[in-house]
């Protein structure tokens, strides 16, 4: 039987061979198929062979680009503010929040300079998010130094005038006691910078909500007017956009917010990717900052991820004139910063939170409370301790189970504390966790 099967095989086979000569014994119209199939599949290897040799191309200029960027990156130093005395700072590794002060100036004569903006920004890798707060440079804060009230974009011209204090620093203690934020690094630039930046990556992407006018501010092509829309800003454009505050305040403030945004979204872009070589050779002359090389570019990396911007400002109702200076309406305002803060692994944990003060200074347990509440912590009770304490310390009956807020309380302090879990003081307590301010802690 089997035979019989290879028999037939064979004889098909034959039949199909005979069957496919011509007369003059070329190959049939099979055969002419065949070779056709041939020529195809070689076209398509050349084919293939031209995209496998233009991706070789594209891989070593990507390449290139890397490994010089490296070596720019390598070189790279930043300048830092003026009279800094170089702080040891503790590298920011992208596993918790980093909270950046920038600063919008308007350089002046020498050292002198106007501040024209003032933001936080807020980089949470953990929630990947970023938030972003607006601060009202025309609000008067309390320095001091002097002992008087100066408005915040007067601020940095008081610390040149003082030969004690570092211009930015006096500026970050000034802000912070007036969101009651901790703020960890600066970015400042002045309007060279802010045209020289915008110009390196190509244009700001805006989406503006409505018509902006000012006949005081000339561009190349006359005043300065936008519509509502969607638009592509140049460098003269952008800076124009960001400084108008020909209509209120309130509309100027939201535009900065909108334009940070922008500047953020095209920095992160692939786009910039390709522009990175001549980005890193100029932006050293562009920012002063306190930010290392290596965390700009964990900074970069983490905004990239993040898939929400939280944001918020110090607007007309947050504040009051008592005819002399502008000041702030704390219970509004703290409302408008926690909309940006307000952490939300620490809302999770749901902790009660207990703060008081062993202290000589008053009021120093509520000024300490409303640091914790910003960033989301829920202070229950606010009081004077029955003894006295050399260093702060934390009681939690718990410690596992309120990690993330014993970490914010760390971070918002500032000043070493020590935790103490599963105990609590000798007086009667309810809450989950009890702050005992000690005399280690610093007001400034």
């Amino acid at each position: 039987m089997i035979k019989n099967l290879f028999a037939r095989i064979k004889r098909r086979n034959k039949y199909k061979v005979v069957k496919g000569k011509s007369k003059k014994g070329t190959n049939s119209i099979f055969s002419f198929n065949r070779n056709i199939k041939d020529i195809k599949c070689k076209k398509f290897k050349w084919k293939n062979t031209i995209i496998y040799f233009l991706f070789l191309i594209v891989c070593f200029y990507i390449i290139v680009i890397g490994v010089v960027s490296i070596y720019k990156f390598a070189k790279l130093s930043f300048k830092r503010a003026y009279r800094d005395d170089e702080k040891e700072l503790t590298e920011w590794r992208a596993e918790d929040r980093l909270n950046i002060l920038l600063v919008g100036i308007d350089k002046r004569e020498g050292e002198f300079g106007y501040i024209d903006a003032v933001q936080i920004l807020v980089i949470d890798p953990i929630d990947k998010s970023v938030g972003i707060f607006n601060i009202n440079p025309d609000v008067s804060v309390y320095i001091s130094n002097i002992r008087k009230y100066t408005e915040i974009r007067n601020v940095y011209n008081q610390g040149v005038l003082e030969s004690k204090e570092i211009p930015i620093y006096l500026l970050t203690k000034s802000v912070e006691n007036l969101v009651s934020v901790k703020i960890h690094r600066y970015i400042i630039l002045d309007e060279d910078s802010m045209i020289k930046l915008t110009e390196l990556i190509g244009g700001i992407y805006v989406n503006n909500p409505y018509d902006v006018k000012d006949k005081d501010v000339v561009l190349k092509n006359g005043e300065f007017k936008l519509e509502k829309g969607n638009f592509r800003l140049r460098s003269d454009q952008f800076l124009a956009y960001l400084r108008t505050d020909d209509d209120s305040i309130d509309n100027k403030l939201n535009r900065q917010i909108i334009g940070t945004e922008g500047l953020l979204k095209k920095l992160t872009s692939y786009s910039i990717f390709l522009k990175s070589i001549k980005i890193l050779e100029n932006i050293s002359d562009i920012l002063t900052t306190n930010l290392s090389k290596n965390e700009i570019v964990r900074l970069l990396l983490v905004i990239s991820k993040c898939g929400e911007i939280k944001s918020s400002f110090m607007g007309g109702n947050t504040i009051q004139s008592n005819g002399e200076n502008f000041l702030p309406i704390y219970d509004i305002l703290d409302k408008e910063i926690q909309k940006v803060f307000a952490d939300k692994s620490v809302g999770k944990e749901q902790a009660r939170v207990e703060v008081f003060n062993s202290t000589d200074i008053k009021g120093l347990a509520n000024f300490r409370a409303r640091w914790l509440r910003n960033i989301g912590i829920d202070v229950i009770r606010i009081g004077d301790a029955a003894q006295a304490f050399d260093k702060t310390t934390v009681y939690t009956r718990e410690e596992d189970k309120y990690n993330d807020t014993l970490n914010s309380i760390k971070r918002s302090f500032g000043e070493e504390i020590e935790i103490r879990d599963g105990e609590m003081p000798d007086w009667f307590c309810t809450g989950d966790v009890i702050i005992i301010l000690g005399n280690n802690i610093k007001i400034e």
